[in-house]
């Protein structure tokens, strides 16, 4: 005869892990229904969804006709998507640049000479502002002193935002200077002269090359913080260099990369890629890694091509950061990753369709932690911490969990314990529900593994309560502790090595933990209270538990790192 057992409510448990852990993020009970889930990976209220810093991507894009070419400027969504003309076939425009504020575009279209235009960021209120006629002007760069500088008739010329006030750029003396780019603060100008990039005070004074090398170099952009300029170097790819011309790199090493610009929050650089198969607009992290293709050229007859790539700014708070990266499964951008960050700030945010995601406008100094979460999928490594001192990248790679017929057996399912004291799964709708156990003992209190191919229950079928796993269907249940006293309520770490779990073979309950294979049992917690119901943080490093003055009083939540140090209350009963 069986015994009397706890009620259905104590007995279920769900794939995000205990019911404690719930109300301790959530303030209430929530149920999930993944695997991977089970350690409290969804959001929970103290977190909110951050806009990217990111702002848009214009562009000049060519669409070839069987008559003549049509040039026109473009914006889209930083993943490439939402592409959307801004300008017409005429007249033909070209070589946008947003203002500093991103509400303007400075490009050139195409009305008898090259002139230079502005229009709203939609594209509406087109404006000529030189209205020369008799002069080509091309490549406008916006500074937020209000001042546009551009190229015209072999120098560098400079305007107000308005059109007024337009003057050659004073002390320049290198010959044919190209491709002005104003630095962050207005204060200095780069540009290209014979082949190599110079920079010059915005007063004429101070004019210094950078670069110096065989080969020519061109397309000069400056990082956020006008520390670094980043250029392209003909027949090669994308170099990097301190303002002071030392410690080049080369990021990109493509057969064609030109025109690259560093995105306002510094985590990105944009460019162009050709003589390849896949030519178009690539993005990669400012260390050179994850380069993407955003935008593609249609590299058929009657197709398009894609140049000039210029980052719209958005706003950021001073002393602020951000934690970006890429998470990627086979070596392709994974899109829909939840993304959680811990820290200082508490967030969440989703990958896109690239796989890149972004946590921005953090303050300097705190440490956070960044954890990937998705249905069926582990990750590699399962979270990242920083002390955010400088912007951060955090690249994760996913491998799905749930093949074949393992996802078909185990994704989207409920395990729990019945009134019968067997152990049963079944679908979220409740429907299917199969008996895994069937014997005379009490069998409770089961967990999923990270990857749905275990579960762990806890079960008295040799007399007192041990500590079993079982497969998914039920099959080859295996003990994993053997001890005089109870053990219960286990639960699996997010990346399926190690089970905590409460046991009493020390008096009162206390928490161990093990190797998933029942190796290397370790308490940790030593005290004369109950310290009961543990399961672990999304990332690992941390395990919540009830901590109780004696059984069944009223309890306290504690948390502590999975090696058992810092223990550390989060609510304190009256009295």
């Amino acid at each position: 005869m069986k015994k009397n057992v706890l009620p259905v409510a104590r007995l279920v448990r769900w794939m995000t892990g205990s019911a404690l852990l719930a109300l301790a993020l959530a303030g209430t009970l929530f149920l999930s229904t993944s695997a991977e889930m089970r350690s409290g990976r969804r959001g929970t209220s103290d977190t909110t969804q951050r806009p990217d810093t990111l702002g848009k991507l214009a562009f000049a894009r060519t669409v070839f006709t069987a008559s003549v070419p049509q040039q026109l400027i473009y914006s889209a969504n930083p993943d490439g998507s939402a592409q959307t003309p801004l300008t017409q076939s005429i007249p033909p425009s070209v070589e946008p640049t947003w203002s500093p504020d991103g509400t303007k575009i400075a490009y050139v279209a195409f009305v008898g000479s090259a002139e230079i235009y502005s229009m709203n960021a939609n594209g509406s209120a087109q404006t000529n502002l030189t209205n020369t006629m008799n002069a080509a002007e091309r490549n406008p760069t916006w500074s937020v002193t209000g001042k546009i500088a551009y190229e015209r008739d072999g120098q560098i010329w400079v305007m107000n935002a308005d059109g007024s006030g337009q003057m050659q750029f004073p002390g320049i003396v290198q010959p044919t200077p190209i491709a002005p780019a104003w630095s962050p603060d207005g204060s200095k100008l780069a540009f290209a002269s014979g082949g190599e990039i110079y920079v010059i005070n915005a007063n004429g004074t101070g004019e210094h090359p950078v670069t110096n090398n065989p080969a020519a170099d061109r397309d000069p952009s400056w990082s956020p913080d006008g520390s670094k300029l980043v250029f392209s170097r003909t027949g090669s790819s994308i170099f990097v260099i301190n303002e002071n011309g030392t410690n080049e790199q080369n990021l990109s090493q493509g057969i064609d990369d030109r025109e690259p610009v560093w995105s306002n929050d510094g985590t990105k650089i944009a460019f162009v890629r050709k003589s390849t198969t896949a030519n178009g607009i690539y993005l990669m992290d400012v260390n050179g890694a994850n380069q993407v293709r955003v935008i593609a050229d249609q590299q058929v007859s009657l197709g398009n091509e894609n140049n000039s790539p210029s980052w719209q700014p958005v706003a950021s708070p001073p002393n602020t950061f951000v934690i970006s990266g890429r998470i990627t499964r086979a070596a392709t951008g994974l899109s829909g990753v939840t993304l959680y960050l811990n820290g200082p700030v508490a967030a969440t945010t989703v990958t896109d369709a690239l796989g890149n995601y972004q946590f921005n406008n953090l303050p300097a100094g705190g440490t956070y932690s960044v954890t990937p979460w998705m249905l069926k999928n582990l990750f590699t490594p399962p979270s990242r911490t920083f002390t955010l001192n400088a912007n951060q990248i955090a690249d994760f790679t996913a491998q799905a969990t749930c093949q074949g017929t393992n996802c078909l057996t185990n994704g989207g399912k409920i395990v729990f314990s019945r009134n019968d004291a067997e152990i049963y799964t079944m679908n979220t709708d409740g429907m299917n529900q199969t008996n895994l156990t069937n014997n005379g003992a009490i069998d409770k209190e089961p967990a999923w593994s990270p990857d749905g191919s275990k579960i762990v229950f806890s079960t008295n079928r040799d007399g007192n309560y041990e500590i079993y796993a079982m497969n998914a269907d039920g099959s080859s249940p295996l003990r994993l502790t053997n001890q005089a006293g109870d053990d219960s309520y286990p639960s699996y770490s997010p990346d399926g090595s190690h089970i905590v779990f409460t046991t009493l073979r020390d008096g009162n309950k206390e928490i161990y933990t093990m190797n998933a294979d029942g190796s290397n049992q370790v308490r940790l917690t030593n005290n004369t209270l109950v310290d009961d119901t543990p399961s672990y943080s999304p990332d690992g490093s941390k395990i919540i538990f009830a901590r109780f003055a004696a059984q069944f009083s009223g309890a306290d939540l504690y948390t502590m790192n999975a090696d058992g140090t810092m223990q550390t209350a989060l609510t304190m009963q009256p009295g």
